[in-house]
């Protein structure tokens, strides 16, 4: 079963989406897709980041009522790259500056606005990418344009895309505030991170067949071989639009990945499926372009 790492909001109306399109006909019963659809929400084999360890991820939080959704990664002053299927709400489809609020700097989501180095930043539009499908998940990728540019620190700064002359290790690093524990409407508050090893084509369209997409997705999890799920490292739901980073041979950190869906969370056989930045350079920078 395919799964969103997105909230437990948006989760639920693609259960709707899932009971008219699985309901029959699939040799698995829908009882049984619903229970593989169940949130364990959270980044799985995680630990606590230290402060202004990741200064390019940023929180997207919606306004009313208040509450984290996904993340995004800082490419410059003025631009977010994050998920498609985060905006997919359609009372926001087109009010998402009203809908809303970038947070750039954040750590701990308990603390109170503007305390700390987190910094609060409004959006002046999202480009999701033309060709985005989500019933498939190609083309996961979407462009936020800021309404003010942020304020490069120790805690926000940009991060690289990937560099196709630079080779990286196939070791990489994920990090987000998904919800740690399943079933829970529990929210995390510190930014959890945790390590993932980036699997070839081959391993990946081994493990997910014909879902897997070679020219546009990514596959990356734990290199552990533990029947003990708890174990194994994996993005989840909450953590969508987040960062796969990974270090160049040339010591630099590159952003290789864009978090977006996977079967449940810390499943072995199933490593987390990503948006290939590689895949999108052109497009991403043609984005770019348009908004300067």
């Amino acid at each position: 079963m395919k799964l969103f790492r997105v909230s437990c909001q948006i989760l639920s109306c693609m259960i709707l989406i899932m009971i008219m399109f699985l309901g029959c006909g699939t040799g698995m019963t829908l009882q049984i897709r619903l229970s593989h659809l169940a949130p364990s929400s959270r980044i799985v084999n995680g630990q606590n980041a230290l402060p202004g360890a990741f200064p390019y991820l940023v929180s997207i939080q919606t306004l009313h009522p208040k509450y984290y959704t996904c993340g995004g990664a800082i490419l410059d002053a003025e631009t977010i790259l994050t998920a498609a299927h985060c905006f997919t709400d359609r009372a926001c489809r087109d009010d998402h500056e009203d809908c809303y609020k970038i947070v750039a700097g954040e750590h701990d989501l308990s603390k109170d606005e503007g305390h700390e180095q987190a910094i609060e930043f409004s959006m002046s539009d999202v480009v999701i990418h033309e060709y985005y499908d989500n019933f498939h998940y190609d083309n996961d990728l979407a462009i936020i344009h800021l309404k003010q540019p942020l304020k490069f620190s120790r805690f926000v700064q940009s991060i690289a895309l990937i560099d196709p002359n630079v080779r990286h290790k196939s070791h990489a690093v994920i990090a987000g505030w998904g919800k740690n524990e399943s079933n829970s409407d529990h929210q995390i508050q510190i930014l959890q991170r945790t390590d993932v090893k980036i699997f070839t084509n081959q391993y990946c369209e081994n493990q997910w067949g014909d879902d897997y997409h070679a020219e546009s997705m990514i596959c990356a999890g734990s290199n552990s071989q533990s029947p003990d799920s708890e174990l194994v490292s994996d993005a989840c739901q909450g953590d969508s639009g987040g960062p796969l980073m990974a270090l160049g041979r040339n010591g630099k950190r590159y952003l290789v990945g864009i978090v977006s869906w996977g079967w449940e969370c810390g499943y072995q056989e199933y490593p987390g499926l990503y948006t290939k930045i590689e895949a999108f350079l052109e497009w991403i920078q043609r984005q770019r372009r348009n908004q300067a």
